[in-house]
């Protein structure tokens, strides 16, 4: 029987009682227009309806609208480690508040990075990593995890989350200081590790002495390229560092506060984290400075 019961049904035949019929795209349209919540519900209606949802076309559909609502700043108020605030990016009213109803049992934990609704998860005791999917509760632990358990000075490795375009695949990056630069407080020098999920594999890709030091420890994904704020030696002039997923090469970029855009910073007695916003690059805010956006 399949779908027959509210779902697509066959055209009905010649002389026959009219039969309710949806085409596949209709179907497919008005599917994409529910939250996530109502299409976990919907997989278990028909197995078509199960295979549509499931499908890769369908995740890129519906990804693409979300893709093109009013770009939203997460907030992160440190002392509120599971409370997030969410506000509007170019007027700071506040759409809502929630918390996160993710746990490490007997751990503590840092979001590395979020992506078409995956978040990249670190535990903090082991230094385990993987990427969680808040909508259907799953997680998936890197392989390359045990790089990073057991290193004493892992405080110094930095990491970084996005979706490489061209290959339509999630790559996780880990920047772990070179055992030559362990003993210094700026850690120049990085081993690069890259996760692909597609191929459930690491492999280390083109290490670079850039010469700086990081201010962030985990990238902002921005237009198909990881962002790092950093101080570049001698002088320490501010910077970003940019690395396309695509193409797995590096660039320094300049700051320019002049050419950026301020935004209103909420009201807040403590400094905050910025965790995403939308498709701008952004410059920090810790001990209430302005927020600074630019494209």
């Amino acid at each position: 029987m399949g779908c027959r019961r509210g779902a697509q049904m066959e055209k009905p035949m010649h002389g026959s009682a009219i039969v309710p019929y949806l085409p596949l795209d209709v179907i497919t349209e008005i599917l994409a227009k529910l939250s996530v919540k109502s299409l976990l519900q919907f997989r278990v209606v028909c197995k078509s309806w199960c295979s549509l949802i499931s499908s890769h076309q369908f995740v890129k559909k519906y990804l693409s609208q979300v893709t093109t609502s009013p770009s939203r700043l997460i907030m992160n108020p440190f002392g509120l480690v599971n409370d997030l605030t969410f506000y509007h990016l170019h007027d700071s009213i506040v759409v809502c508040e929630s918390s996160i109803d993710f746990r490490i049992e007997e751990s503590e934990y840092c979001v590395m990075g979020s992506c078409d609704g995956l978040v990249c998860v670190k535990e903090c005791h082991h230094g385990m990593i993987f990427l969680w999917n808040p909508s259907t509760r799953c997680a998936k632990i890197l392989p390359c995890t045990s790089e990073v358990q057991g290193k004493v000075y892992e405080l110094g490795w930095k990491y970084g989350f996005g979706h490489d375009c061209n290959s339509d695949d999630y790559k996780v990056l880990t920047l772990s200081p070179e055992e030559n630069t362990l003993d210094k407080m700026e850690y120049f020098s990085y081993k690069s590790m890259m996760y692909t999920l597609g191929t459930d594999s690491c492999r280390r890709i083109r290490d670079s002495a850039l010469g700086c030091v990081f201010i962030d420890k985990s990238a902002t994904f921005v237009s198909g390229a990881l962002h790092w704020m950093a101080d570049q030696e001698p002088s320490f002039t501010r910077v970003i560092i940019s690395l396309d997923l695509t193409s797995e090469t590096r660039v320094i970029i300049s700051v320019d506060l002049t050419s950026l855009i301020e935004v209103p910073q909420p009201d807040y007695e403590y400094s905050s984290e910025l965790a995403e916003v939308g498709a701008s690059r952004v410059l920090d805010q810790i001990d209430q400075n302005p927020i600074y956006v630019g494209k």
